[in-house]
């Protein structure tokens, strides 16, 4: 999968994916590579933005047209 971790904390995780992944594959992936460790899984923030005010979901910054960032829960 071409998605990146960028920012983990006990509840919640930033990811950057490849605008061709659909989110539940997104979020599977991270349930396979970074477990909570608790009992709920990740799962696409209810949070309409990030802390700095992008939208939940955004276009990377690097590469706009190709990826976009994800704030996810647990």
């Amino acid at each position: 999968m071409d998605i990146i971790t960028y920012s983990i904390g006990i509840t919640s995780c930033s990811v950057c994916a490849d605008n061709n992944l659909s989110i539940e594959e997104i979020v599977a992936y991270i349930n396979e590579t970074e477990p909570t460790e608790i009992d709920s899984k990740w799962e696409v923030s209810k949070d309409k933005k990030f802390k700095s005010g992008e939208a939940n979901p955004c276009e990377c910054d690097r590469f706009p047209n190709e990826r976009k960032h994800y704030l996810l829960n647990c």
